[in-house]
């Protein structure tokens, strides 16, 4: 399991610096449309990135907290659905006595089942 769970950090940390490319050369290339279209120079500071990863932090630790308790949600759930289970399989195996007042009640209509069986004949 650490290695799998070292194997997704490595791929996020991998998407993340594709992420950061994009998002550096759309700014670069709005800059210069920027340019082009008024005559003046902006620059991107390293502030506003620093921002910019700070505000990815902030999102990506609310959004895998949600998905932390989600999947405590859906555990929690399958566990119950388990334990259901196995109640479920140790009452099969364990018929439950009949009761005096269904022994007397099948015994009085025993007689009457057979009429009414020869009836719909």
């Amino acid at each position: 399991m650490a290695a799998a769970t070292r194997g997704a950090r490595a791929q996020v940390k991998e998407q993340l610096k594709l992420l950061m490319g994009s998002v550096h050369s759309a700014v670069t290339v709005a800059c210069t449309e920027y340019f082009e279209r008024f005559r003046r120079h902006v620059y991107a500071t390293p502030r506003s990135y620093l921002a910019f990863l700070t505000g990815y932090r902030e999102l990506y630790g609310r959004k895998l907290a949600a998905t932390r308790e989600l999947a405590a949600a859906i555990n929690s759930g399958l566990a119950k659905m388990s334990e259901a289970k196995v109640d479920v399989n140790r009452m099969k195996a364990r018929p439950a006595p009949p009761l005096p007042c269904m022994r007397s009640a099948s015994a009085a209509r025993s007689p009457l089942t057979g009429l009414c069986a020869c009836m719909w004949q």
